[in-house]
C-alpha cells in the first residue's frame, strides 16, 4: 500500500477551530509544567526528567494514533500519522546537539541546577517564537523576492562548511559569541543571580540577570 498516493492537493482542510484548541492544550500543558509542577526552584533528578520526558513522548504519540485519524479521517490517516512521526523523530535527533551546547552554557555562566529548568524552559520558549517570526518573515520575503532563496542557500552552504572545518576541541566559548557581546552592550547586565529571578534593580536601575 502506498501511504503517499494522496499528494497535498488531495488532503482534507482541517478546520481552524483545530488549529486553535491544539495551541490551547499546548499552552495549557506549558503552563502546567512552568506554573503548578516546577513552581519552585529545584534540582531536577536523573528519574524526574525520565518521567517527564516518558509523560511528553506519550502526549505526542497519543495525537499521533488518536488525534490524526479524527482530524484527516482513515483515508489519509496513515500518511499523515507517518509525516508527524517523521518530522518529530527527525526534530528529536536534530536537536540533541543542542543538549550538549546547552549544558556548556550553563556550566560557563554558572547556572545552579535547581534554577536551570526555568532558564531552560524560558530559553526554549523564546527560540520558538524568534523561529517563528524567523519563519514568518523569510516565507514573506522569499514570496516577494525569489532571488533570496540564493541569500539563504549561500548562508546555509557558508555555515555547513564553518562547522565541517571547525576543531571540535577548540569547545564552545559563550564570551566570544557575537551575540552574547552585542547583547551586553545593548542591555544593562548584573553580573550575579538574584535567585530565580530574571531582572533586579539596583540604584533605581532595572538591570538583567
Amino acid at each position: 500500500m502506498n501511504l503517499f498516493a494522496h499528494g497535498p492537493e488531495a488532503s482534507p482542510n482541517v478546520d481552524a477551530s483545530y488549529y486553535g484548541l491544539f495551541i490551547l492544550g499546548v499552552l495549557i500543558a506549558l503552563a502546567l509544567d512552568l506554573g503548578i509542577f516546577n513552581r519552585k526552584p529545584q534540582r531536577v533528578s536523573f528519574k524526574e526528567a525520565l518521567c517527564w520526558s516518558t509523560l511528553w513522548f506519550s502526549l505526542s504519540m497519543a495525537f499521533a494514533f488518536f488525534t490524526i485519524p479524527g482530524l484527516y479521517g482513515p483515508e489519509f490517516a496513515d500518511a499523515k500519522r507517518i509525516e508527524f512521526i517523521t518530522g518529530y523523530i527527525l526534530e528529536l535527533s536534530l536537536s540533541m546537539d543542542n543538549v550538549f551546547v546547552i549544558a556548556l552554557i550553563f556550566t560557563f555562566f554558572k547556572v545552579k541546577p535547581k534554577y536551570q529548568h526555568r532558564v531552560l524552559f524560558w530559553g526554549i520558549i523564546g527560540a520558538l517564537v524568534m523561529r517563528g517570526l524567523m519563519i514568518g518573515v523569510g516565507s514573506a520575503a522569499v514570496k516577494r523576492y525569489e532571488w533570496i532563496l540564493y541569500i539563504f542557500g549561500a548562508f546555509l552552504l557558508f555555515t555547513g562548511l564553518k562547522m565541517l572545518f571547525t576543531d571540535e576541541d577548540d569547545g564552545v566559548e559563550p564570551e566570544k559569541n557575537p551575540m552574547v557581546k552585542f547583547a551586553r552592550k545593548i542591555f544593562p547586565v548584573h553580573d550575579q543571580f538574584v535567585g530565580g529571578r530574571f531582572t533586579t534593580i539596583i540604584d533605581g536601575k532595572k538591570l538583567l540577570t
